[in-house]
């Protein structure tokens, strides 16, 4: 039954950023301080945060921060301010514990000169033009993003690999009004297309509610869009392939491809990983690996009566190209190494537009 799948070779990887999320759900604590590496004194208003989740704080005065966690798992820190280079950590947290990381940041000698953002800067708008379809997406959410500080953006032509690439001197800010966040996004790198829209953006994110006190026909509304956005998304079908539940929750694979199946070849896992993280990656993760590739998983599609898809843009292809012949997913249906998979279709369409947290609960 051959179909026209969506050909974006989009592959949005935003590998560096995901984090892995576990099981139980008591809080934990992490504090610490913030120091300069020169100086030896604390650094105020960095930003504190697990990466691709709601949790997070600013440093006070003398550099110390602290905030809650709920779930255990493995989690990228990051410690980002104006000024400093941008400090990543992989962390390991238990449920219910506490934890202190101190963390020293190097200030920045050379500091990029910001763009300003004139009428008359037609290059710097036309790049801009392109890169928020590429970046934000043009769905039906995409009208009520905003990027409240484009003047923080660099755009550098690339004529011989035909890409812009793109630099920012400081946190991007994001206002989505259709999904009720503010997002904080720490660049690692990011290139772009502007013929095709086609790029790679790898990125640190910290997502807050948007408050809507005096509001709660707004904060019904954003619960609503929150679910439009999770439901047939890649975070979806990997919580519904957890919960041995894909069918039900309206997901199909088309039998000219493979299908992601349970992977309990420990000793397979083992020559990968050595024994003492082989256990840990056990305990908090699942291991899956994919009968044949590709594989193409529908949501919600419908088929005729010659077994025609008639909704191919449902469609997405999953290549497995990491270094394991298998995957690690947990139980919030986070990929330990997101660059394990290519998304070909309509996985590969979503932008930030439709970005969730790690920790969306759609209950």
């Amino acid at each position: 039954m051959p179909i026209n799948i969506l050909k974006l070779t989009l592959s949005i990887l935003i590998g560096l950023i995901l984090t892995t999320i576990g099981f139980a759900q008591q809080n934990g604590i992490i504090s610490g301080r913030i120091i300069d590496k020169d100086t030896k004194e604390g650094v105020p208003g960095a930003s504190v945060y697990l990466s691709q989740t709601t949790h997070g704080a600013q440093s006070n005065a003398d550099g110390t921060y602290s905030f809650n966690f709920k779930t255990a798992g493995d989690y990228t820190l990051v410690v980002s301010v104006v000024g400093y280079k941008t400090i990543q950590q992989k962390i390991s947290l238990e449920s219910g514990s506490t934890y202190s990381f101190n963390i020293s940041i190097t200030a920045l000698v050379v500091q990029l000169e910001t763009i300003v953002v004139k009428s008359s800067n037609k290059e710097w708008i036309k790049n801009f033009e392109s890169f928020e379809k590429f970046f934000i997406g043009e769905d039906n959410f995409a009208s009520d993003v905003v990027i409240e500080n484009p003047e923080v953006l660099t755009f550098k032509q690339d004529p011989r690999l035909k890409r812009i690439n793109v630099t920012a001197v400081a946190p991007l800010i994001v206002r989505n009004n259709a999904l009720g966040y503010m997002i904080r996004i720490d660049f690692v790198s990011v290139y772009f297309n502007p013929y095709d829209k086609t790029g790679l953006y790898t990125m640190y994110t910290n997502f807050q509610d948007l408050s809507s006190p005096n509001s709660p026909k707004q904060s019904k509304a954003w619960q609503k869009t929150r679910k439009t956005a999770y439901f047939g998304s890649s975070m979806h079908f990997f919580r519904s392939l957890l919960n041995n539940t894909l069918r039900k929750d309206g997901f199909t694979y088309l039998p000219e491809g493979g299908v992601i199946e349970p992977f309990d070849d420990m000793e397979t896992i083992v020559q990968f990983y050595p024994n003492n993280w082989a256990a840990m990656l056990s305990a908090k993760y699942s291991a899956f690996s994919l009968s044949r590739s590709p594989a193409y998983v529908g949501y919600q599609l419908r088929i005729n009566r010659g077994k025609k898809v008639e909704n191919p843009s449902a469609v997405t292809s999953i290549t497995l190209q990491g270094k394991t012949p298998f995957v690690f997913i947990n139980a919030s249906g986070q990929v330990r190494n997101p660059a394990d998979f290519l998304f070909n279709g309509k996985w590969s369409t979503e932008r930030v537009s439709r970005l969730l947290p790690s920790d969306y609960d759609v209950e």
